[in-house]
């Protein structure tokens, strides 16, 4: 397989706001690189994953060397399924878009057979975030009434963001053997009470 090797999906909205997922092979493996797609302006890059390498057990994201590219049906955007596995622990993973409201799901599986180093995700995040912004969700990019977020739904993943403005989503704990699960979601969030101060003031 091609090492330069790069898949994207990505979902837009009639406004030419969207999300993109760039998937990268880098040596046995698949990074990603999450974007915010806005009109008449070149993509932001908002995470990117943090690899680990074939020696590592227990990889600071998942080893995910499967990637596969489907689609429900014609009119729906992409969906990535990928599979990985390192030592003795397989992991599954899905990237699916929303349309209403517009997000990024992934959901993220590890079959574990002894106690992990560590499990999870973890991500660089391109913009600096400041600690009074680190709360659920974590806004990591904004523009105008626009604003990207994090967050992980129905709290079967903990956030932290340590000094290295880094983020870690990992599952809660369970004891082997065991198949430890987390999902989070990456969105677009308008400010409606921006906006509605925009047009009083004439401001765009």
């Amino acid at each position: 397989m091609n090492a330069s090797r790069q898949e994207t999906i990505e979902i837009l909205d009639e406004n030419q706001f969207g999300l993109q997922v760039q998937f990268q092979r880098l040596s046995d493996r698949w990074a990603h690189h999450i974007f915010w797609l806005k009109p008449n302006a070149p993509p932001q890059i908002v995470l990117t994953s943090v690899e680990g390498n074939s020696c590592e057990h227990w990889p600071p994201s998942p080893p995910m060397q499967e990637l596969s590219l489907q689609r429900v049906n014609q009119n729906a955007p992409p969906l990535a399924m990928m599979l990985g596995s390192a030592g003795t622990a397989h992991w599954s993973a899905s990237f699916e878009f929303e349309a209403s409201p517009m997000r990024l799901v992934v959901d993220v599986a590890c079959r574990i057979s002894q106690p992990p180093a560590f499990v999870g995700s973890r991500y660089r995040i391109a913009a600096p975030v400041d600690s009074h912004r680190f709360q659920d969700p974590i806004e990591l990019a904004r523009n105008g009434n626009k604003t990207v977020i994090a967050s992980a739904e129905k709290c079967d993943a903990s956030r932290s963001l340590d000094d290295s403005h880094e983020l870690v989503i990992s599952p809660l704990s369970q004891k082997p053997p065991a198949t430890l699960r987390w999902k989070y979601i990456i969105a677009i969030k308008t400010d409606d009470r921006e906006s509605s101060v925009d047009k009083k003031t004439g401001r765009e």
